[in-house]
């Protein structure tokens, strides 16, 4: 075991999620671990931050860490680098927070935020992770996005509420009617995205929609400088 360990140590040197730095196998990047630590939120940031988000729908949303530095670093390798093997450390600390926060929710199962055609299914990948996690089924047909929208990042606080009205539905009610589900999601900023997700599947007779991402803007007055920075 010890040789196959070296041997893959060798040919296939492991690397810090964040920073891509090698690390011996079975360790994790100490200066980056300590980074990400400090960016845990905790339940109080987050329900403050989520008071001044548009979260009509949704009956509760939480996040692991605050997007900033290193979980940001990371959720662009993730999204933009391809970097896949990424989802197993973020699924793993979504899985985690999903379990302390909605024990006792009785959750039916996980979805993400659909993505339409052609467009990047890093979410739905992301989604698939956390559920396995949770033992729970993604009911990756249930839930659809049925237009092209809009990159969110690139509109205005109003044009970004409006941009994904009526963009997803649901093809098959009974899928969902009744069930108390899970949104899985990367990051979360104005919640506008979330919102209309929620809507659409309280619509089509969702019982209870919640919602966990890997990171989220610390307040709703930090997204036109995300806007202006990042391409998320």
């Amino acid at each position: 075991m010890k040789l196959l360990e070296f041997l893959l140590d060798l040919l296939f040197p492991p690397r810090c999620p964040v920073c891509g730095q090698i690390v011996p196998i079975g360790k994790k990047c100490a200066d980056c671990v300590g980074a990400l630590e400090l960016l845990e939120l905790n339940l109080e940031e987050i329900y403050k931050a989520n008071a001044e988000r548009n979260l009509e729908y949704v009956d509760s949303a939480v996040s692991v860490y605050r997007y900033d530095s290193a979980a940001k670093e990371l959720v662009h390798r993730y999204k933009f680098d391809d970097r896949r093997i990424l989802v197993n450390e973020m699924a793993d600390r979504m899985a985690s927070l999903a379990r302390e926060v909605y024990e006792g929710a009785e959750l039916d199962g996980v979805l993400c935020v659909p993505a339409f055609e052609e467009e990047n299914d890093h979410g739905k990948r992301l989604a698939e992770a956390v559920a396995a996690r949770m033992g729970l089924p993604f009911l990756a047909q249930s839930f659809v996005k049925t237009r092209r929208t809009e990159k969110q990042h690139e509109l205005g606080a109003a044009e970004r509420a409006t941009n994904l009205s009526g963009a997803f539905s649901v093809p098959d009610p009974a899928m969902v009617a009744g069930k108390r589900l899970l949104i899985c999601d990367d990051v979360i900023t104005s919640g506008s995205t979330l919102n209309e997700c929620a809507k659409t599947l309280k619509e089509a007779g969702a019982a209870y929609v919640f919602a966990v991402s890997f990171a989220a803007t610390g307040r709703a007055q930090d997204l036109e400088e995300e806007k202006v920075r990042d391409n998320i």
